[in-house]
């Protein structure tokens, strides 16, 4: 395997800077070349390991860990501040190399050998995700990966340290680990391992930047791998609710704090606290209170019947229970829309009905000259 080993290290050459632009650039030009070769010859590898006796096997489990050992000292590798184009292309075209190096060596290994290497794999994306790009191959790649991984531990403790960290992870390792949770949680092996978990993983990803961005494919996915017919599993589907609802009251008192008198956004008003705010005023908002009582009703309005009720319930709640006036006449706008956009015929009409006796309940709050005759 001296030949996989020798084509690795001119790889990782590839992607050095060099002393002069030039220089650099010409090397990272190789890089795309280089990497195919290099896949290929892994997959050479991994086919004689499958199909070969115990030195076969030996041999690529040495190449590999030659190869995650370059890439490891590749993203560890800090480079002097480089505002060149090529400097900024150097990242994504390190992260794919990856992505085709593994995919290469893994498509065709012996199924023990993936399962051994699925959590370095997971990790060396993480370690190199500031080039982070969606491809098919990352989606291959992350297929295989995720169905022989021995355990489901690993990324919750990739989701712990995301919220632990010093310093802010970066927006493309939340994605990344946001995505193979989502994608573990469609495994039924990893699926249940996932699920005593759940409280825990949504609690962090509602507590990452962008909570609603972050958490809204988890709770989805999260929600739909429960069968709420079960006791236990309706139980813990109210939980991550309540954690999201948590989460809104604590982004609206923030919120209001900080406005305690700002006019609602939209087309809403103090006369009219269900009027429809069109979609295109939230587009692009950083605002934290908004986007996640968004996804909250949402989610809501999407749910089985078993936890419908006490959603609901939840949901009147937050509206109703907002800090500022405002932010009361914003929310009760947005679940209008939320319920107008709703593709739940079965259940439309008793959302209707449920919204409709809101409606009132709000009016009857407001002050005599604010309300609508």
């Amino acid at each position: 395997m001296q030949w996989a080993e020798a084509s690795l290290a001119e790889l990782w050459r590839c992607f050095l800077p060099g002393r002069q632009t030039a220089e650099a650039a010409s090397r990272l030009a190789e890089a795309p070349a280089r990497t195919r070769a290099c896949a290929s010859l892994l997959e050479a590898a991994s086919v004689a390991a499958r199909a070969g006796d115990q030195h076969s096997l030996e041999a690529f489990e040495l190449v590999v860990t030659k190869l995650f050992d370059g890439l490891r000292a590749l993203s560890d590798e800090r480079r002097p501040p480089d505002d060149t184009p090529d400097a900024a292309r150097r990242p994504r075209a390190l992260f794919l190399c990856a992505v085709l190096l593994c995919q290469g060596a893994f498509a065709s290994a012996p199924p023990e050998c993936v399962a051994r290497h699925t959590e370095q794999t997971l990790r060396a994306l993480l370690r190199l995700s500031e080039g982070a790009v969606l491809a098919p191959q990352l989606a291959q790649l992350e297929a295989l990966v995720l169905e022989q991984l021995p355990s489901a531990e690993c990324l919750v403790d990739m989701t712990m340290e995301l919220a632990s960290g010093e310093e802010p992870p970066r927006e493309t390792q939340q994605a990344l680990v946001l995505r193979w949770l989502v994608a573990a949680l469609e495994l039924p092996r990893l699926a249940g391992a996932l699920h005593a978990n759940l409280p825990r993983l949504v609690h962090c990803a509602l507590h990452l930047e962008a909570p609603a961005t972050a958490a809204a494919d988890l709770l989805f996915a999260a929600l739909h791998s429960l069968c709420v017919d079960e006791e236990a599993h309706c139980a813990l589907a109210m939980e991550l609710i309540h954690l999201l609802v948590a989460r809104c009251k604590q982004a609206l008192s923030v919120e209001a704090s900080m406005h305690p008198h700002r006019p609602p956004t939209g087309g809403g008003s103090m006369t009219s606290p269900l009027a429809t705010v069109p979609s295109d005023s939230r587009r692009g908002s950083s605002d934290d209170a908004e986007a996640l009582c968004d996804l909250c009703f949402r989610l809501t309005i999407a749910l089985e019947l078993p936890l419908l009720t006490s959603a609901l319930s939840a949901a009147e709640e937050l509206v109703t229970g907002c800090p500022a006036a405002w932010q009361c006449t914003r929310s009760a706008a947005t679940l209008r829309e939320a319920i107008s956009n709703s593709f739940e015929s079965d259940l439309k009409h008793l959302l209707v009905q449920w919204l409709l006796r809101l409606r009132a309940k709000i009016l009857s709050q407001l002050p005599p000259r604010e309300a609508v005759s």
